[in-house]
């Protein structure tokens, strides 16, 4: 099969299925590429999308109320060294990618939170474009994605990069960093109870984050058309202090280009306090706008937490209209309800 070389810029299902029989015959990207009469960048990205489909793993996504036994067992065999996950995110990566150690350093960054391209480049001594390109590949295979604050475009510059396969968040955070004192006598259950139970309501949180969204989304989707994060500088008078340099919103509510709800999700174990009301009062709210958000009079605020409300801000919810207090744990088990 013989195709002008640049004579389009899609390849058809039958040149893809060609590219692929070719190199799962051991045909390198540029063998196939010659072939085929096309460049060996289309077939990398043929190759690429073919392994997202075939070898992601199944999403790893522990209950945000509680760890089923399900969830324990994932995680027990995981840590386990003989067992079934032990090497999956390992073999995946070094079965489809060049250069698998590059790409083992960055999901080891991310796998502990977000990170900009500048914090990635400057810990992983690449340059933005040599980041970009790496990064683009694991976006590609669904295993990362390029968060952006509300209403930002995709031509946005900036935003941060976050691991979007759960499984893969958790292997590069908890086991990858421990295989060699697990192989060399360290108990998974002493990792456990030292490493990932400590660590496991921050591991849970950019999770329930997203769900509060969703929920966001499902009992206010009238008054907010969109719905994300939010995070900017402060207020420049703090920021020239040094007092506060960022704000973040967990949830933030857009609707006739008008901020119509903000929100926060908080998984921690002790109860909210009314002191968050003051923190979006003082210091979020205003820094919002002055990145340029207008506001809707009537302002829904939405709270969600794990472990419930202190009664100080219980009656805060009582007096005003406005303020929601989420019944996390039975919302989370039958889903936001329509008004």
């Amino acid at each position: 099969m013989l195709i002008e070389r640049n004579q389009m810029t899609k390849l058809s299902n039958e040149v893809e299925h060609e590219a692929l029989r070719l190199s799962q015959a051991g045909l390198t990207q540029r063998e196939v590429g010659r072939l085929i009469g096309i460049s060996k960048s289309p077939v990398g990205n043929v190759i690429v999308r073919d392994a997202a489909r075939r070898f992601a793993p199944k999403p790893w996504n522990p209950s945000p109320t509680r760890l089923s036994m399900t969830d324990r067992e994932e995680i027990r065999v995981s840590l386990d060294r003989n067992g079934a996950l032990w090497n999956e995110a390992r073999t995946v990566l070094e079965q489809e990618l060049r250069e698998p150690k590059v790409y083992f350093t960055l999901l080891t960054q991310l796998a502990s939170g977000d990170k900009e391209l500048g914090e990635i480049t400057s810990r992983a001594r690449l340059s933005p474009s040599q980041a970009s390109k790496y990064l683009s590949v694991l976006e590609n295979m669904r295993i990362v994605r390029r968060r952006l604050p509300v209403l930002a475009t995709k031509e946005t510059r900036g935003g941060q990069w976050h691991l979007d396969d759960s499984f893969f968040r958790f292997w590069f955070r908890f086991v990858f960093p421990y295989q060699d004192d697990l192989e060399n006598g360290l108990r998974a259950a002493d990792l456990f109870s030292g490493e990932v139970k400590p660590a496991l309501a921050d591991h849970v949180a950019p999770m329930f984050e997203d769900w509060a969204r969703d929920w966001v989304r499902g009992r206010f989707g009238s008054r907010a058309s969109s719905v994300g994060a939010w995070w900017g500088p402060s207020l420049h008078n703090l920021r020239r202090t040094g007092e506060r340099s960022t704000e973040e919103i967990d949830v933030v509510g857009v609707g006739r280009g008008k901020v119509t709800v903000v929100g926060e999700a908080k998984w921690q174990e002790r109860m909210l306090g009314a002191s968050i009301l003051a923190d979006l009062r003082d210091h979020k709210l205003p820094a919002l706008a002055q990145a340029g958000f207008k506001f809707a009079n009537d302002v829904d605020v939405v709270l969600l937490a794990k472990s419930g409300y202190t009664e100080d801000l219980k009656e805060v919810e009582s007096a005003d209209p406005h303020l929601h207090l989420v019944d996390v744990a039975a919302d989370l088990v039958g889903g936001p309800t329509e008004e």
